[in-house]
């Protein structure tokens, strides 16, 4: 695992944990494989509020299981998934959570209302492990940035 990024032993992440987290990013969804056509918008996810990166990480990677992408350079990490069904990777760069939102020619969605409810859905998932787990994941986190 990679410095920065939290581990925590596979007990903590129970079939209540994922379920719980399955329904509160139930508009998630694994990459469906077929490469992404259209525009990707950029959307910064780091509200002073938002939880610490290693945290949004650990939820999506490894509870969910949706494939980190790797590293590159100033990217800690991109995790591949899908939002609504629209192709999303979501990154930590420059110290700062980063969604990459992709629209095929002709979508007509809402962006702010798609960001709001992206980082809602998040922030939900985030409390949810936060409660379930009882506090291992914000021991593990620690005062990390």
């Amino acid at each position: 695992m990679s410095a920065g990024l939290i581990d925590l032993p596979p007990f903590v992440i129970t079939a209540e944990i994922r379920g719980r987290l399955k329904h509160a990013l139930k508009r998630f969804s694994a990459p469906s494989g077929d490469g992404a056509e259209g525009s990707a918008v950029r959307l910064g996810l780091d509200p002073p509020d938002f939880p610490p990166s290693q945290i949004v990480h650990y939820m999506l990677a490894t509870v969910m299981g949706y494939p980190h992408l790797g590293q590159a350079q100033r990217t800690a990490w991109i995790i591949d998934m899908r939002f609504e069904n629209r192709p999303l990777a979501i990154a930590s760069e420059n110290f700062e959570i980063r969604a990459y939102l992709t629209f095929a020619e002709g979508d007509s969605a809402d962006l702010g209302l798609l960001s709001d409810t992206l980082l809602n859905d998040l922030q939900k998932g985030v409390r949810v492990l936060e409660k379930t787990s009882r506090g291992c994941i914000l021991a593990a986190v620690g005062d990390s940035p």
